[in-house]
């Protein structure tokens, strides 16, 4: 499979010696000659661009962002490296890691025409083997790069506080002195050696995705500069390759013009309990894919979680409607005591009655004036927007708007807001942090899995192409396949989130068979 392929390339470019070259901008000062536990306290007064020659980032980052959710022996371990100028960890040493000066600009790793940022530099501690004890030593002015797939120790560096390797003897020795015992594995010498857990060759969900925020901005329907940067404290499953900065994308200003709506004018009965209040709103569509023409939102004005519904014909939302209260009853162990409605006149009798039986208050406003029911109208006007961004950035017909604005609720759920102190909706609804790392640019090229082609044909290509266009969980995607515009819900996918649909695609894809979630 692909992550199989991506893997390979690596574990045969440690072997092989593929250059890498890290340029930075480097330290002005000296630094403080290290401890005795202390190795290669790097100064950076004479470094100049060199080469780690056995870890090739390109690789490495494009495998960290198609993987499964454990990390690999060479992520967990540290690698001593002939080659390398500049000493390098990653995310799974970011607890050993102190920071002790920002990356500039200028400061990357090099592959080829590849560049991968660098985040920060600091000290870190790793665990070596003195004999048959252990040791905790330091390593100083440590590039962190949160993607790379392995840590290194830089011989170079090491040489110059006189201490070298002897390949020989898997040893590093000062004055012919046994410093510390290396530990050989996979063609590698390993100064400290973690096995991990084997990895699965597919797999369609992580618990940790290490992007540029530009792409996080595109996973998020290219939310605002600010929720973005909250994203690292508001949930869970997201890491920066590179500094959060704001950014102007013509996408954003082509679809996000619209109309102020005012803030709530009434008075509300305090309440400190999700669920507590809720807010309806509906919204007309032109005819979808699935003859879908209405859209039903439910929001909860405490927690701003909405429940969105589309529909074939208005009146369906009555029954929505209650359906939602009695999940929310049951899902969030909540009580709902007051339904804010703009007037709607398509609120029957039963349904009032019903209301009013389970004890709910409704709250009419006067109809046409969306002000008093600014709240709801504000969210549900977010979320369209959110879906035209969407759809507009990907080129994905109009026709699909319901799963579009399935999505972008979604996604709404899971996104920090200031209103919120930057929280999000679902961690207020939920009473935990979102895990987002499954989630990927929308509308973005999907391979899934063909299960139905006999073992005999071993030649037939196993991949069938679609795109991304929503999520029923954090393994389930829903995927559209152009044969009679199908949405299909799979599992095991792998994606190209630089690759979009293109309205002249000529292409012919195949249709597969439904996955349902296992329990």
């Amino acid at each position: 499979m692909k992550n199989d392929k991506i893997k390979t390339q690596v574990e045969n470019a440690l072997k092989r010696g593929t250059p890498l070259i890290p340029h930075t901008q480097g330290n002005k000062g000296k630094g403080k000659e290290p401890k005795p536990d202390t190795l290669a306290n790097d100064d950076n007064s004479d470094d100049e661009q060199g080469s780690i020659k056995s870890f090739p980032a390109v690789v490495a980052q494009s495998f960290a962002t198609h993987r499964d959710s454990r990390p690999t022996t060479l992520e967990l371990s540290w690698i001593v490296d002939t080659g390398t100028t500049h000493h390098v960890c990653n995310r799974y040493m970011r607890k050993r890691f102190i920071k002790t000066r920002n990356a500039g600009l200028d400061d990357f790793v090099i592959y080829g025409n590849t560049r991968v940022p660098i985040k920060s530099f600091g000290n870190v501690t790793v665990n070596a083997r003195n004999g048959k004890k252990s040791k905790v030593i330091t390593l100083r002015d440590v590039a962190y790069v949160p993607a790379f797939m392995g840590n290194l120790v830089s011989i170079s560096k090491c040489n110059k506080k006189d201490v070298h390797m002897d390949t020989k003897s898997l040893r590093l020795y000062k004055d012919d002195t046994i410093v510390y015992v290396l530990t050989p594995s996979e063609g590698q010498f390993f100064l400290e050696l973690h096995q991990a857990e084997s990895v699965p060759a597919i797999t369609s969900a992580a618990t940790t995705r290490s992007l540029p925020a530009e792409q996080w901005h595109g996973v998020f329907a290219h939310t605002n500069y600010h929720a973005i940067k909250a994203l690292l404290t508001a949930v869970t499953g997201v890491e920066f390759t590179n500094d959060v900065v704001p950014v102007h994308y013509d996408t954003c200003s082509r679809a996000k013009a619209y109309q102020l709506v005012a803030r709530d004018l009434l008075p509300e009965e305090a309440r400190n309990e999700s669920f507590f209040r809720v807010s309806f709103n509906l919204i007309q569509m032109t005819p979808a894919f699935n003859q879908h023409e209405w859209i039903t939102y439910i929001e909860c004005i405490k927690s701003n979680y909405v429940f969105t519904r589309t529909h074939m014909l208005k009146s369906d939302y009555n029954t929505l409607i209650l359906d939602i209260l009695s999940m929310i009853e049951r899902r969030f162990d909540a009580l709902t005591a007051f339904f804010r409605t703009d007037g709607e006149r398509s609120l029957n009798t039963a349904f009032k009655a019903e209301l009013k039986r389970r004890g709910i208050t409704i709250e009419v406003l006067a109809p046409y004036t969306p002000a008093q029911n600014g709240h709801a109208e504000r969210t549900s006007q977010s979320i369209i927007i959110k879906a035209r961004v969407m759809r507009i950035g990907v080129n994905l017909p109009e026709r699909l708007w319901p799963e579009t604005v399935l999505a972008a609720t979604y996604i709404h759920n899971r996104t920090p807001s200031k209103v919120l102190k930057w929280k999000t909706p679902f961690e207020l609804a939920h009473g935990i942090k979102p895990n987002v790392a499954h989630m990927r640019v929308y509308g973005c090229k999907a391979y899934a899995l063909n299960k139905t082609i006999p073992r005999s044909n071993k030649l037939q290509e196993r991949a069938l192409v679609g795109y991304l266009v929503g999520y029923d969980s954090t393994n389930i995607y829903r995927i559209w396949y152009l044969p009679g515009d199908r949405i299909i819900r799979l599992r095991d996918v792998s994606f190209d989130e630089s690759s979009k649909y293109s309205p002249d695609e000529q292409e012919q894809y195949q249709e597969i068979e439904d996955v349902e979630e296992e329990p």
